[in-house]
């Protein structure tokens, strides 16, 4: 065997010419045919086709609408666009609102407050005017210029006619309350309506009916003061069963011109036979001044108290049989 690069004689199995140094290729090795590499293979470009082809297919934009019709997302722009707009419409509208309310009052002079000092919830607004109009009469009005939404209550102040007034909203009714004015009530969240109390009203926002809380009618169709009615039923209450401090009658207009009536009595015995005499008695009187009246009641809750500290809430419908809610427990009595 011959060196292939100096044509010396080397001996059989040499891979190194001992003349020259060159290395020797063995039969085995020159037989040998080197790899190819794998990007030259048909089947490497084959897979990489098809996997170009699933990447297109899955990230190119798709036509999910019927006819062809584009039914994509709305952009981040367009929302904002359309926010803007409706939200300048209500500005707009809120701005005539208030021009209309403030020719209403016949005043041109509003002064409107977003915040009251020491209101811990953040929901009290304040308005000062001067008008000989009541804001009752316009409490409408003055919703759709002020009132944004139900959790808001608005306070009112009439410089001119010195009351103030709290309205709020709820579903389609407004509730208004008129007190007379303190001087300087406005300057705190704690004094406001600190003034005697002239009247409570709802409103039918859809039909602008005035409804007042403070009266109903009786069935020969007379108006009645809830107030007459409440002190007539403190009178004929029992005095053994009355404090200055703790006793009180309430009544609240309901419905039809019903009332639910609310009295307060105080008891220094806990025994139940005492108490029990005491609610019998309390029922019957008040029950007696409103079928006088000929003023009907939906329900008596009778609150029995002990120089503060409550005993035991009893309600009735006819006096006879009552449902007692006593340390949380509510069960039913029938008292004879």
């Amino acid at each position: 065997m011959n060196c292939p690069r100096c044509n010396a004689q080397i001996p059989e199995g040499a891979r190194i010419c001992p003349n020259c140094g060159s290395p020797i290729q063995s039969a085995d090795q020159k037989s040998a045919k080197p790899k190819k590499p794998i990007y030259k293979k048909w089947w490497f470009w084959v897979i990489i086709v098809f996997v170009f082809l699933v990447l297109i297919s899955l990230f190119s934009p798709h036509d999910s609408s019927e006819g062809g019709t584009d039914q994509s997302i709305p952009s981040e722009t367009t929302v904002n666009e359309v926010e803007t707009t409706q939200a300048s419409e209500q500005d707009a509208d809120k701005e005539a609102a208030k021009k209309s309310f403030a020719e209403a009052m016949g005043t041109s002079t509003i002064t409107f407050s977003e915040s009251v000092r020491n209101d811990a919830g953040g929901n009290f607004r304040l308005t000062r005017l001067a008008s000989s109009e009541d804001i009752l009469d316009h409490a409408i009005e003055y919703y759709n210029a002020y009132i944004k939404n139900d959790t808001e209550v608005h306070f009112v102040i009439n410089s001119t006619l010195k009351t103030t007034a709290r309205i709020s909203a709820s579903y389609n009714y407004l509730f208004v309350d008129e007190y007379e004015y303190v001087d300087n009530e406005e300057h705190d969240a704690k004094t406001l309506l600190s003034g005697l109390p002239l009247g409570s009203y709802i409103v039918h926002i859809d039909t602008g009916e005035i409804e007042d809380l403070s009266k109903t009618v009786n069935d020969s169709g007379e108006v009645i003061e809830l107030k007459s009615l409440e002190a007539s039923i403190l009178d004929a209450i029992p005095k053994d069963y009355y404090s200055e401090t703790w006793s009180y009658v309430e009544l609240e207009k309901l419905q039809n011109d019903t009332v639910r009536i609310t009295i307060q009595i105080d008891l220094a015995d806990e025994s139940d036979d005492k108490v029990q005499k005491a609610v019998k008695e309390c029922f019957d009187s008040a029950n007696n001044v409103m079928t006088d009246a000929g003023v009907h009641y939906e329900m008596i809750d009778i609150m029995v108290v002990n120089n503060g500290d409550l005993i035991g809430i009893y309600s009735s419908e006819n006096g006879t049989n009552f449902s007692l809610l006593k340390d949380g427990k509510q069960t039913d009595i029938t008292l004879s």
